[in-house]
């Protein structure tokens, strides 16, 4: 369990780094509400994404994305509806959004799942 942890703390890491490069500011890593959690939570001007981020080796069994369960979707917006209404966001967008990462590429993509 040690080294899939510390493969998802690397991943999420590049995702971060990624996000960085692009013009995004990280405010959060690993924003926890009760048992919900989101990856990154990240803006870039008037637009704040919270972010799933998923690892795969390769894709033999189908791309990192569609591992996002429909009950961590709920549960990141649990997290993400907390973390609104106790931070000062002005008139952001509210963007959900998915990094996927197999061992040769990394993928964005906002508004993966609806709010």
């Amino acid at each position: 369990m040690k080294d899939k942890r510390a493969t998802g703390n690397k991943k999420e890491g590049m995702a971060a780094d990624y996000l960085r490069q692009h013009g995004w500011e990280i405010l959060e890593r690993n924003f926890t509400f009760g048992r919900n959690e989101v990856d990154i939570i990240a803006r870039k001007g008037d637009d704040i994404c919270f972010i799933e981020v998923k690892f795969r080796h390769g894709t033999e069994y189908g791309e990192p994305e569609e591992f996002v369960t429909r009950n961590k979707v709920s549960r990141i917006k649990s997290a993400a509806k907390y973390y609104m209404g106790t931070h000062d966001t002005g008139n952001c967008a509210i963007i959900l959004g998915v990094i996927a990462i197999t061992d040769d590429r990394l993928t964005f993509t906002k508004g993966f799942f609806q709010w």
